[in-house]
C-alpha cells in the first residue's frame, strides 16, 4: 500500500498555522496486503504476524493478562511490565503509536508490527480495533511466547 498525504489547505490562528491534511490509503497489491507507514522500522513476514495475533487470542482464553489500547500498553513498557507488543501497521494519525517502537527498544521488550488494528482488537477480546496490545503475563503459555519471540527476533535479524 501506499500512502499520500496532501496538505494543501493551511490556516493561521495568530502567530500558529495549522495544516488540513487528507490521508487516503491506496492499495497497490505488491507488498502483501501491508503498507508501511513512517514509524514500522522493520516489518515480519505475514505468517510471524498471524502468528503473534493468535498468540493474542490463546493468552486471553487461557486466562493469561493483556493490556489493550496505546495508554494502557505505553504505562506497561514504562513500567517494564509488558512482555511484548503488538503494534498495528494501519494507524491514523501514525503519531499515536510512534512512541512505541523507540520506547520498546529503550526498555529491551520485543514488538512486532501487525497487519490491521481491527484484527488486533479481536484478538484482544474487545470489539473496537486496537492500536497496540501488549501481553504482560502469558499464564501458561510461557514457554510459547518464548517461542515466539526468538522467532520475532530471528526475523529481525534477518535469519528467517
Amino acid at each position: 500500500m501506499n500512502l499520500l498525504l496532501d496538505s494543501r489547505n493551511t490556516w493561521r490562528v495568530g502567530n500558529r498555522v495549522f495544516f488540513k491534511s487528507k490521508i487516503t490509503l491506496k492499495d497497490l497489491g505488491d507488498e502483501g496486503g501491508c503498507k508501511t507507514m513512517s514509524y514500522v522500522d522493520w516489518q515480519a513476514p505475514e505468517p510471524l504476524m498471524q502468528e503473534a495475533i493468535e498468540f493474542v487470542r490463546k493468552v486471553r482464553e487461557a486466562g493469561g493478562f493483556v493490556r489493550k489500547g496505546v495508554n494502557e500498553v505505553t504505562k506497561a513498557v514504562e513500567r517494564e511490565q509488558a512482555k511484548l507488543v503488538l503494534i498495528a501497521m494501519d494507524v491514523n494519525p501514525p503519531e499515536i503509536v510512534m512512541h512505541l517502537p523507540p520506547l520498546c527498544k529503550e526498555k529491551s521488550i520485543p514488538y512486532v508490527f501487525v497487519k490491521s488494528k481491527e484484527e488486533l482488537g479481536k484478538a484482544a477480546g474487545i470489539k473496537r480495533p486496537a492500536s497496540s496490545v501488549a501481553i504482560v503475563d502469558p499464564g501458561k503459555l510461557a514457554r510459547e511466547l518464548d517461542t515466539l519471540i526468538r522467532k520475532i527476533n530471528e526475523a529481525k535479524l534477518g535469519k528467517s
